[in-house]
């Protein structure tokens, strides 16, 4: 399973969301939101939104996930 467990769905127990942080070998960083579908012991990517920006607390809210972001520059 990609990245951190954020939530699931309240309709469909077997629909996970959860975040990805990836990074290039420059530093630059990526957050992808994921959805995944379990069956069984695998997990099947339903849909990937990628934040060009730091990703916050996502809440999960029926089918819907909701998060702020940030932009990063370093210190």
């Amino acid at each position: 399973m990609p990245g951190v467990l954020v939530g699931g769905s309240s309709t469909d127990p077997s629909i996970i969301y959860t975040i990805d942080y990836r990074y290039d070998a420059s530093g630059n960083s990526w957050d992808d939101i994921d959805v995944l579908k379990l069956s069984g012991n695998v997990a099947y990517l339903q849909s990937q939104t990628t934040a060009r920006r730091l990703v916050g607390n996502v809440i999960v809210q029926n089918d819907t996930a909701y998060t702020t972001a940030q932009e990063y520059t370093g210190c």
